[in-house]
């Protein structure tokens, strides 16, 4: 039994970073052309339903997602400032 490679994209579709989607659109489209056998399983983390549509009118066979959780001013607060004195967010950016 072979097993499927699972790849996360991060998507998100607005008009002021187009092109970054128009990017992973197109490397999606290119996964399609590969043989079946060959295509790995893409999980998709977005912020809503419309950009996971988005992703599944390429036609790729094999996706899932997972609906990513704003942020609130407190956790961004403390995620910049943590960022600025240890070079890292404390805060996590979604949550499963």
């Amino acid at each position: 039994m072979d097993k499927r490679l699972k790849i996360g994209l991060i998507f998100g579709y607005s008009e002021n970073y187009i092109a970054v989607a128009y990017y992973i659109l197109n490397i999606i489209n290119g996964l399609v052309k590969l043989p079946d056998t060959e295509k790995p399983h893409l999980v998709i983390f977005c912020n809503s339903e419309q950009d996971y549509k988005k992703i599944q009118e390429t036609g790729y066979p094999h996706l899932s997602k997972k609906i990513m959780k704003p942020q609130g001013k407190i956790t961004s607060i403390i995620n910049k400032g943590t960022k600025v004195l240890f070079g890292k967010t404390f805060i996590g950016f979604f949550y499963p």
